[in-house]
């Protein structure tokens, strides 16, 4: 068994070619995003977190595995969100 994390980094609504480590406007929110990543083995739980509310505590994320690949949706991304997958 183990743990991955995993960061995102919203970019949308910027146009251009915009890079994480330049200043930019914040970008658009984005609701309900899908995810589809490959892992060599089943995970036993999702749970996805907003570093921007810290006081807001992690959130179990319904989650299907098929085939080596995980999917999930996210309720939302403003600037960052993180998810960790136990497996």
């Amino acid at each position: 068994a183990g743990q991955r994390t995993i960061v995102m980094v919203n970019l949308s609504g910027l146009g251009g070619n915009p890079r994480w480590d330049e200043a930019h406007p914040m970008p658009a929110r984005v609701n309900n995003p899908a995810f589809r990543f490959q892992l060599g083995r089943p995970a036993r739980r999702v749970l996805w977190y907003c570093p921007e509310e810290p006081q807001r505590p992690a959130q179990s994320l319904e989650f299907s595995y098929q085939n080596g690949w995980l999917e999930f949706r996210l309720p939302q991304i403003n600037l960052l969100a993180g998810v960790t997958i136990d497996e």
